[in-house]
């Protein structure tokens, strides 16, 4: 970050660049988005960012630098969080943020390494903004995954799914025309009321693991090792770059 100091740049990337099924043959590449508009000189600093490279012993590290724009899109649709979020953590894509704070939320983007000491320590990757609490200087240590407020939307999905208030008139319905015929339903009916209970013990099922998925701790991801808070560059040719990165210290 410091070799991009006096560039104008937008946003610094790592991809691997190619056809998923040649993954494994491609290099990791370095990506850093310029202004379309730039006329600046690019060549001295991808020397320095390959002298780097070569000093930290990473030749097999590549360098791009390409001339483009960042699109943000608004208005997505929320996709439910899949059950494996309540099961396992560190997961690229998972959704994360402060354990115990409803403000922020986001996902956890990837993994990088680090030469910390003399040692390589892999950390979770993610943006400043989805691991503050209120203030957005103000980084709160313990993280959690899911997050907070998707943790909360899932229990109310549950009981707008799983549990609506038809179903269970009509649960109660079926129910007492099987008490009033003395155990004797209509092959159809019997078969609704199997789904319905079956459905609704699901539903309570869940409800009882994510409940105890938070109230044991299992939601703890981490802690944060570094982060840029929101912060912005200082102006070169009257533009900005953001800065919005954090780094995530993973339990064992």
């Amino acid at each position: 970050m410091a070799l991009l100091g006096g560039y104008d740049w937008i946003a610094v990337e790592v991809a691997l660049r190619g056809k998923i099924e040649a993954a494994a043959q491609k290099p990791v590449t370095i990506l850093i988005t310029i202004p379309e508009q730039s006329h600046q000189e690019w060549k001295p600093l991808r020397e320095s960012i390959a002298g780097l490279l070569e000093s930290l012993r990473l030749p097999k590290v590549a360098l791009e630098i390409i001339r483009g724009r960042i699109s943000r899109s608004v208005s997505l649709q929320i996709q439910p969080l899949p059950e494996t979020v309540w099961d396992t953590k560190l997961q690229m894509g998972s959704s994360m943020g402060p354990q115990s704070s409803a403000h922020s939320a986001g996902a956890l983007g990837g993994f990088i390494e680090i030469l910390v000491n003399g040692s390589w320590k892999i950390l979770g990757l993610t943006c400043s903004r989805c691991v503050v609490n209120v203030n957005l200087d103000d980084l709160q240590q313990s993280q959690a995954a899911p997050a907070l407020p998707d943790h909360q939307d899932a229990f109310i999905k549950l009981d707008e799914s799983d549990s609506t208030a038809a179903d269970r008139a009509k649960l109660k319905d079926l129910e007492g025309e099987y008490e009033k015929n003395d155990g004797y339903l209509e092959t159809y009916k019997q078969r609704l009321m199997e789904r319905l209970l079956a459905d609704l013990r699901a539903a309570d099922a869940a409800r009882v693991k994510r409940m105890q998925f938070f109230s044991s701790n299992a939601a703890h991801l981490g802690t944060i090792y570094a982060a840029s808070g929101m912060r912005r560059t200082s102006p070169v040719s009257e533009r900005f770059a953001s800065l919005d990165w954090a780094l995530i210290d993973g339990d064992p």
